[in-house]
């Protein structure tokens, strides 16, 4: 390949990625903002879960923030009022808020030996994912399986629920179960998106609906 040849593949290259971060930084975040402001009739409509809506179902959404420096999203109902905001940090943990609390999430297996918190942070293993707040443990989940669908175990003030996602496709949907009543379902609306649908039922606590959309996340 001569000079020329080479400067066109390398123009082509840097084409193809300034046309990857125009994307990502413009229309992507457009796009996004758009779903999350949908109204309800619409939002159920976008979300493929129209049939849960007569089933005693509402519909959430977890939505991204426009900082460009941490991964932080909102949860959403179906009046787009904030129920909850979750904020990751680099080290293996994030941060909760919901109803004027504020509670840690901490991942203590992700990472081979564990991570920095593993025994550290009051879980009955040094392998699970706990949700706690500055005095004990709220919520202790574990991770199942390691290829999709992806199983997860979660305990909650004695119940146990497990989350399982919708397999390799990201679009396709998932569920949280407690034995065999499904209690949520969720979804992401196309490949790229990184808004989250979900449908839990109505009488669920606000609370455990953060924690659901928290773990949901995850994946």
């Amino acid at each position: 390949m001569g000079i020329v040849g080479v400067s066109i593949l390398i123009a082509s290259v840097v084409l193809i990625f300034a046309g990857i971060i125009y994307w990502a930084a413009a229309i992507q975040p457009r796009t996004e903002r758009a779903r999350a402001a949908l109204p309800p009739e619409d939002a159920w409509h976008e979300s493929g879960l129209e049939s849960l809506r007569e089933q005693g179902f509402a519909l959430y959404q977890i939505v991204p923030t426009d900082h460009m420096l941490k991964a932080e999203f909102v949860f959403w109902d179906e009046y787009q009022r904030e129920l909850g905001r979750y904020t990751s940090k680099i080290n293996k943990s994030a941060t909760i808020e919901y109803s004027g609390k504020t509670v840690a999430l901490y991942i203590q297996g992700a990472t081979v030996g564990g991570s920095a918190y593993a025994s550290k942070v009051g879980g009955t293993s040094n392998d699970s994912i706990v949700i706690r707040d500055d005095q004990h443990v709220i919520a202790e989940v574990w991770r199942e399986t390691a290829i999709p669908p992806i199983r997860y175990r979660f305990v909650y003030s004695g119940d146990t629920f497990e989350i399982r996602t919708g397999g390799l496709s990201p679009t396709s949907p998932g569920t949280i179960q407690r034995s065999d009543k499904q209690v949520a379902t969720f979804r992401r609306p196309s490949l790229a998106a990184r808004n989250t649908f979900i449908a839990f039922r109505k009488e669920l606590p606000d609370d455990l609906k953060v924690y659901f959309c928290s773990i949901v996340l995850l994946d």
